[in-house]
């Protein structure tokens, strides 16, 4: 007569450890896949709040130049020059503002890509992590 062993009977069969140790793995790659979205997440904020202080910025600078431009009256000519220095400073302010308001843009949106598809991956990797939950309570 054979004995059967006890403890053999518990143990999990080998589909029940692997279904396990795939689990495993896609909670590791779930919790990766939030923190990167985390982390692009406060990018994208930071980016954000610089772009607002660029444009805040940018249109000071732009309003102040259109001043200057509308200005009319008499001025001495050393009066002239510093005004003339002025706006000089104002346009190159307003030109670099704009690139970095442009560079701000890019970045927000490459930003916004790469966390819409981090996201998508992360349903991707939840479905499978139901699947196979579903498969370890099918094989109880």
């Amino acid at each position: 007569m054979r004995h059967r062993n006890a403890a053999g009977a518990t143990a999990p069969s080998d589909r029940e450890l692997k279904l396990r140790a795939l689990l495993r793995i896609k909670d590791r790659r779930d919790d990766r896949l939030r923190r990167q979205i985390l982390l692009f997440t406060r990018q994208l904020q930071h980016t954000e709040n610089a772009r607002r202080q660029s444009e805040e910025r940018h249109n000071m600078r732009k309003n102040a130049l259109q001043q200057m431009l509308t200005w009319s009256g008499t001025l001495s000519v050393h009066e002239l020059m510093m005004q003339k220095q002025k706006m000089s400073e104002l346009c190159t302010d307003v030109h670099h503002l704009t690139q970095r308001l442009q560079m701000l843009a890019a970045t927000q949106k490459r930003l916004q890509e790469k966390i819409t598809q981090l996201r998508q991956e992360r349903v991707s990797v939840m479905r499978k992590k139901e699947k196979l939950r579903s498969l370890l309570a099918d094989e109880h």
